[in-house]
């Protein structure tokens, strides 16, 4: 029986949560869905718009203009009455579970796609609002949805319901990310990549947890030592308008191996041109999307042990402890040295891609959302 499910999320920026969210809405033909935004527009606003999702738009601008919204949420929600209200990580797990509740609605489930909250990784401010959830976690939501048993280990520690939990890890759409790979030697030359230096890359937008610092301490081991690559980042505010990491760049000598791209509307073009993936995170990190989406691609991974970067890469790459870039730098090694062999390296890609194809697909995360859904 098709279900009415209303979403609330702050954001449909390009990230993690809210790509999630667009992916489960689109695969998802079992229900109807629709879509409460705190803020306004967005990458994944005008992609679902386009395919006839009814999103409101609240542009809740601050704390201090808050009220009118929220009272207007408490209308949408009445007028649309949702047999599910499925909420995406804390100001709309706060805020929509409230709301929710105010209105009637019993079904509420909460989303959690954090893996842990520290000074580095939230403000002060988001860290208050996780706790005031921990605390009414015991009445508000039917379930906690999260993508990541770190994440979901780490907020039952904080306080969370611990029988609420659901672990529900994201799903891709294999297909999209297979059919790119045919174009890597295109995309390299647009690039302006060599086809016989191995690309290392990193998408993620410019945040100290990304610890870009580390990973350009790593490859500046890798030139000193004489190992030849190029070096692609992308993300967000991870172009040659940011100083802070061009004057890094500097400062490690590695301004010649680094591209620094900026932000891109194509993942998977952008995978076909990497050879190794890597996340150099140091904390912060449930699910990294980038690495499954690598992974998907036939680009095997070098991770950080963040989140659940071990559960998603299993034995098909190399996963080694966050800020220590002499570790960081000897799995790059490592990774470079079986890229030189030709029949070891397809070996590896087939393994990545396959791990993928078989534990992480769209229709398996539907299928788990439907089934917490009851």
């Amino acid at each position: 029986m098709e279900n009415k499910v209303l979403h609330v999320i702050s954001s449909l920026n390009d990230g993690g949560a809210e790509g999630v969210l667009c992916r489960l809405i689109l695969a998802d033909k079992s229900n109807s869905h629709s879509v409460i935004l705190l803020g306004s527009g967005g990458k994944y606003a005008k992609i679902l718009k386009e395919k006839g999702i009814e999103i409101f738009e609240l542009n809740i601008c601050s704390i201090k203009t808050m009220l009118f919204p929220f009272i207007n949420m408490l209308k949408i929600i009445r007028m649309q009455s949702p047999d599910i209200v499925q909420t995406w990580m804390y100001h709309a797990d706060l805020l929509g579970g409230v709301a929710a509740r105010l209105v009637g609605v019993r079904n509420v489930y909460w989303g959690i796609r954090h893996s842990n909250l520290t000074k580095d990784t939230v403000k002060g401010r988001t860290f208050i609002i996780a706790k005031m959830c921990a605390f009414l976690s015991r009445f508000i939501p039917e379930k906690i949805i999260c993508c990541s048993s770190n994440a979901a280990i780490y907020h039952k520690l904080i306080g969370y319901t611990s029988s609420k939990f659901v672990i529900i890890p994201n799903g891709y759409f294999t297909m999209k990310f297979d059919s790119s790979r045919n174009h890597s030697k295109r995309c390299k030359e647009k690039f302006l990549l060599s086809n016989t230096k191995p690309v290392i890359g990193m998408v993620a937008r410019y945040n100290p947890q990304k610890d870009h610092v580390n990973l350009f301490e790593a490859l500046a081991k890798l030139s000193n030592n004489g190992n030849e690559y190029q070096c692609v980042l992308v993300g967000r505010e991870v172009d040659n308008n940011n100083s802070i990491l061009t004057a890094a760049l500097i400062d490690k000598g590695i301004t010649k191996y680094v591209k620094l791209l900026g932000a891109s509307d194509d993942v998977p073009e952008i995978m076909s041109a990497i050879d190794i993936h890597v996340l150099s995170s140091s904390a912060g990190e449930a699910f990294p999307n980038v690495l499954a989406e690598a992974m998907a691609s036939g680009t095997p991974c070098v991770a950080t042990d963040v989140g659940d970067s071990s559960f998603i890469v299993g034995d098909t790459g190399w996963i080694i402890e966050p800020r220590n870039s002499q570790l960081l730098y000897e799995a790059l090694v490592m990774a470079i040295d079986e890229f030189e062999d030709l029949d070891k390296w397809k070996i590896r890609k087939r393994m990545a891609r396959k791990r993928i194809v078989e534990n992480f697909t769209i229709s398996k995360m539907v299928d788990s959302y439907n089934e917490a859904w009851v």
